[in-house]
């Protein structure tokens, strides 16, 4: 399961830097119910850096994912990056997490970043989800050229088969 994957024990970490890497592939995405996310690949890089006051977090997370086509809604393959940190504090109250400040209590000895990895790889994901080729049978990309005279043909033609420009039409003709 995917909590096990991105757990980190850190009450038994000495004060300073650590190193945490993952390779988070189809099982991990599979984890998370109702995902834009079909599965993927992505290399975590994590440190961490405990101190007396709590613990500062840097990630960078890197790869692939598999998403839904924007155009022919088929499976398609993206690039993802992401970059940032966020501090962890101790404390007896429970605060809610507020993606720059997390709060642990005192009971507390693991950090399970599953859920924080995952939004990190969803807010990576690109705005435009498209294959590099991705053209849906019937379907012609024209230029804006074209696009004009194509509009501007279809306006003619709507004002043809409209009764009040043929009469007009035919007042033109008899003058």
């Amino acid at each position: 399961m995917h909590e096990m994957e991105t757990r980190i024990a850190y009450k038994g970490l000495a004060e300073g830097v650590h190193r945490f890497e993952w390779e988070l592939g189809d099982r991990f995405f599979a984890a998370f119910d109702n995902s834009e996310i079909h599965g993927g690949k992505v290399h975590v890089d994590l440190a961490l850096e405990k101190s007396v006051a709590g613990l500062k977090l840097d990630f960078d997370i890197r790869g692939e994912v598999r998403v839904d086509c924007d155009r022919c809604l088929e499976e398609c393959t993206v690039q993802v990056e992401w970059s940032d940190d966020f501090r962890v504090r101790f404390g007896n109250e429970p605060v809610e997490f507020d993606g720059e400040l997390m709060w642990l209590g005192p009971n507390e000895a693991e950090l399970d970043l599953a859920q924080y990895i995952y939004e990190s790889v969803v807010l990576a994901l690109p705005l435009k989800r498209t294959h590099a080729d991705c053209a849906p049978e019937g379907v012609k990309f024209i230029g804006e050229d074209e696009f004009k005279r194509a509009e501007a043909g279809s306006e003619m033609q709507k004002m043809a088969d409209n009764p009040e420009w043929q009469k007009l039409k035919e007042l033109k003709n008899k003058l």
